[in-house]
């Protein structure tokens, strides 16, 4: 089957990529430029580098940047030799070993490291595990942990206040490591421009349930990471204001990305991960098959941000963002959230990539597939790791999608 986005795909990637690719040069070249670098993760809001124009290395965009360039089987493989099982969630510990490795290209220091306890425990972890070998050789940044409140309460209004207060700490740290002073105004605009982007992104997410689907999942793949990593410039706003146009032209247009005689079965994509970087013929595997995926969970991180009406109502919009997305959730909490989005996304099916080493996903995947079978959606549960490349096997992986499709189709 000739998939149709290959002959006309989405001008806007050229500018993601070149995006994408100023993201990592902008990381090498810090120091040259006399520019603070910090080591943080998504934890934390990006936003608040951003306004401060603080260079940040966010550990997990790294690692599937890594991954796809097929580099991070390297950086874990130095890591062992450090006596750092590959057992750990590789998405938290690739990042660490670019910054040890000496063949890396990543610098090797940080001027400040900062993250959150959110949503896993692990990533707090590796950077106190770094802090620790570069204090062994008189080479350790300043850290700063967040506290991110997870269980219930029965005031959120205590649990809003108090994150918000870790947050206007871990600002207070970066200005005093820094030098560099937040300006209200900056990020006010900032978390504005963000909020703009994010209404954006949701306009082109909802378009994704049209029949017949406008964009493909690759495509989005694509195009993600500046929305991640400039959330609140006028970059990653431009970028988003393009897509959405592109993809209204092709609903206007009645573009598809499938032939539209094709039996399509839509997939929701669940897990804390998108496809293995490592391996995007993924993608091309279930299109060719007649197997869409119109939404990743994964993604929702970059949704929830409300419009701020001054400086303390963005930092309180922050802070609602990263409290109650799904992953901070209870795992019911977090099941009648999917069983939503299969409804409004009308799925046949969900993929549950299970990332090894994650705790978050290993303990709550029984529970998300007999969710999703009270409303009569099949799942399939993969285990595979999305960063190190040398225990992936291709074939299995394959092997079960496709006779996941057949299912469907029967």
């Amino acid at each position: 089957m000739e998939l149709l986005t290959r002959k006309n795909p989405l001008k806007c990637q050229k500018l993601a990529l070149e995006l994408s690719f100023k993201y990592l040069s902008d990381m090498k070249t810090a120091k040259r430029r006399n520019q603070h670098l910090s080591w943080s993760s998504v934890s934390m809001p990006v936003e608040i580098f951003n306004a401060m124009g603080i260079t940040v290395f966010i550990n997990e965009v790294y690692a599937y940047l890594s991954a796809a360039s097929h580099t991070s089987t390297e950086d874990l493989q130095y890591l062992e030799e450090l006596h750092l099982s590959r057992d750990l969630c590789t998405v938290g510990t690739c990042g660490m070993g670019a910054r040890l490795r000496k063949g890396s290209l990543m610098p090797k220091y940080a001027d400040s490291i900062l993250f959150g306890t959110f949503p896993c425990p692990t990533a707090p972890q590796n950077a106190h595990y770094f802090h620790h070998l570069k204090l062994k050789k008189g080479q350790a940044p300043p850290i700063y942990i967040v506290d991110t409140p997870f269980e219930p309460m029965d005031d959120p209004d205590f649990q809003l206040n108090y994150y918000c207060e870790e947050l206007e700490g871990a600002i207070s740290f970066l200005e005093k490591v820094s030098g560099v002073e937040m300006d209200d105004k900056k990020f006010f605009d900032t978390v504005l421009k963000s909020y703009e982007m994010t209404e954006n992104l949701k306009k082109v997410f909802l378009l994704r349930k049209n029949i017949p689907i406008p964009i493909s999942a690759f495509e989005i793949f694509q195009v993600s990471v500046p929305f991640l990593v400039f959330a609140g410039t006028d970059e990653a706003l431009n970028l988003s204001k393009i897509l959405l146009t592109e993809v209204q032209e092709r609903v206007k247009n009645n573009f598809s990305v499938h032939p539209l005689d094709l039996d399509v079965k839509r997939i929701g994509w669940l897990g804390t991960t998108v496809v293995n970087p490592y391996d995007l013929s993924v993608f091309k595997f279930m299109e060719e098959r007649g197997a869409f995926i119109v939404f990743e969970e994964i993604l929702f991180l970059l949704f929830g941000l409300t419009k701020p009406k001054n400086r303390d109502d963005a930092m309180k919009a922050l802070a609602k963002r990263m409290l109650f997305i799904s992953y901070n959730l209870t795992i019911e909490e977090r099941n009648d959230i999917i069983k939503k989005w299969a409804k409004t996304y009308c799925i046949d099916g969900a993929i549950h990539h299970v990332h090894q080493g994650c705790r978050l996903e290993a303990t709550c995947d029984r529970q998300i597939t007999d969710a999703l079978k009270e409303i009569n959606i099949p799942v399939l549960s993969i285990n595979s790791d999305c960063i190190d490349e040398s225990t992936y096997s291709p074939s299995q992986m394959k092997t079960r999608i496709e006779a996941f499709i057949e299912l469907l189709k029967k």
